[in-house]
């Protein structure tokens, strides 16, 4: 009897080895957190509706150092929604480049749509929130004057800052 008991215990024991977690190799985390990494929000200028242009933080992108920009073909969030706030930016799809002077930020928009004065104001004070950026050229959208090779800085929209 104790030699059956022993042998089904044995048996058993056998069986079961096979149903654990069964050992792998070294799985990789990826890179370790430090201390000191950067604050990666952005700053969006959006529109009240006072017809004025309201600074907003929202999440940024860490080695996308000019998603200020593209943050603009993003709807408004509900608590920016709710706070009023809404995108004057016809185009939704801005693409941006850095030109030969690493202080200006080209903006290649669709100047076939019409763009109100907000609207060129929300992308190029949104543009020189980034590090290092004094000016925009909004490529494809002709000043008034028909140039399209105007650069401009937020200064020129002074008055519709809130």
């Amino acid at each position: 009897m104790r030699r059956t008991a022993a042998a089904l215990t044995a048996v058993s024991c056998a069986l079961l080895t096979g149903c654990g977690i069964r050992p792998t190799g070294i799985i990789s985390a990826g890179d370790k957190p430090f201390i000191g990494s950067r604050d990666t929000s952005v700053t969006v200028y959006l529109v009240s509706a006072r017809e004025r242009l309201v600074p907003v933080v929202r999440p940024g992108l860490p080695g996308h150092p000019h998603h200020a920009v593209t943050q603009l073909g993003v709807r408004p969030t509900s608590l920016e929604r709710h706070r009023g706030l809404r995108n004057a930016v016809p185009a939704r799809d801005l693409l941006v480049r850095v030109a030969d002077d690493p202080s200006m930020l080209m903006v290649d928009v669709d100047g076939k749509l019409p763009w109100p004065r907000i609207a060129r104001a929300q992308v190029v004070c949104t543009a020189q929130t980034i590090a290092g950026i004094r000016r925009v050229m909004l490529v494809g959208l002709p000043d008034s004057e028909g140039d399209n090779w105007v650069s401009h800085a937020c200064d020129e929209f002074a008055d519709l800052l809130e």
